[in-house]
């Protein structure tokens, strides 16, 4: 069996404690190092009697599910793994156009039942954990329930972003999931509906622009690494993996870039800010933008090249908040809108529909969000 009878299918989940079925897609891979790393441990302190290990010494555990995946996006995918890892959105439809921005959450995100993910800028107030979940399939035949590992509700732990000359655009994920099934499929996508590779447009390194304190630098590469640094909590008489903390949120990054002078050791001997902001083109109408405002040098030394080559430096550098400015925000603006929202509202005329397709509006506030109301179940 080779690479190319092989495929990952992914797709949003309904809430942390629910499995869905919402925009299925095949990213088109590099590479995926998604792991089922099912636990195995000894009792190998007892006294028994015995040099050798008894039959019943393994203690099997759970699995503690985790990877990801390297791939080349197309704009309609990001959004969702994008939502998995920042926690928090910010969505405009301008009538022609959907614009997504995603920044990371200011708190921790909630572990309950509910679908009310994060909406709104930088510091609103958290929502339910938006989560992913993804289907390894390996072998070329039809029957998905016996070629198949099901990981299934991934939070994106870390995302990178990858820039490099006379290369594609590349995003690598890594998830922490609530568990996995091997040798199974698990149904709630049949075996007709897995998605499909999305005919849009790769990302290319010359369709990129960049500008703030990169105006006017020759850019050879350029890696962006956001992680939100999740601890698995544990309790007593649960054995799966209920829920994680989000610990610090941080963004980190470097560049390569051909050196001219010492402007960029000035930077860091100053402890001077600087800003980096980026636009990838798929068209006018559908691009991708980065926003890092509030970045600063860290140590890093440059070695001498040999003598027919440019000596090259590699800029390291974080990015902050500052007075309330995410360190980071993500700007996704298609022309195709991608659901991220499928709370489902009957409609007497129009039948079963999504959040998304209603426009709110308060009589004394004007037009509002989902996330600016308090809702309460009249049966519960």
């Amino acid at each position: 069996m080779k690479g190319f009878n092989s495929f990952l299918t992914v797709w949003q989940d309904d809430g942390w404690h629910t499995l869905g079925t919402l925009n299925p897609f095949v990213p088109a891979l590099d590479s995926d190092n998604l792991q089922v790393n099912r636990i195995v441990t000894e009792r190998e302190n007892q006294i028994r009697n015995s040099r050798s290990h008894m039959n019943d010494s393994p203690i099997y555990e759970e699995s503690k599910a985790q990877g990801g995946f390297s791939f080349c996006p197309r704009l309609t995918e990001l959004p969702g793994i994008l939502y998995s890892h920042f926690q928090m959105r910010d969505y405009q439809d301008t009538g022609s156009s959907h614009r997504n921005e995603f920044t990371p959450s200011k708190q921790n995100p909630l572990w309950s039942t509910g679908q009310l993910y994060g909406t709104g800028t930088y510091g609103s107030p958290p929502g339910d954990v938006f989560s992913m979940s993804m289907a390894k399939k390996y072998f070329p035949t039809d029957a998905y329930d016996t070629n198949t590992v099901f990981f299934e509700r991934g939070v994106c732990d870390k995302i990178s972003f990858e820039f490099n000359a006379n290369e594609d655009f590349k995003v690598n994920t890594h998830f922490q999931f609530k568990g996995s099934v091997e040798d199974y499929w698990e149904g709630t996508i049949s075996e007709t509906d897995v998605g499909s590779y999305s005919t849009g447009s790769f990302l290319q390194w010359f369709e990129g622009t960049f500008s703030g304190g990169l105006t006017g630098e020759d850019i050879k590469s350029l890696m962006i690494n956001c992680s939100n640094n999740l601890l698995e909590k544990k309790t007593v008489g649960k054995g799966g993996r209920e829920f994680f903390e989000f610990g610090n949120y941080t963004v980190e990054g470097s560049f390569d870039t051909w050196i001219e002078d010492l402007g960029w050791y000035e930077k860091l001997n100053g402890g001077a800010g600087f800003s980096i902001h980026g636009t990838l083109f798929q068209d006018a109408t559908n691009y991708m933008t980065i926003s890092m405002p509030n970045c600063k040098v860290m140590p890093h030394e440059t070695a001498f090249a040999s003598a027919n080559e440019e000596i090259v430096s590699k800029v390291i550098f974080k990015a902050y908040d500052k007075n309330g400015t995410a360190p980071i925000k993500i700007g996704v603006m298609t022309t195709n809108f991608v659901d991220l929202d499928e709370t489902t509202v009957y409609d007497a005329g129009l039948g079963a529909r999504t959040v998304g397709n209603f426009d709110l509006g308060d009589a004394a506030l004007g037009a509002r969000v989902l996330g600016d109301y308090d809702l309460a179940d009249r049966d519960a």
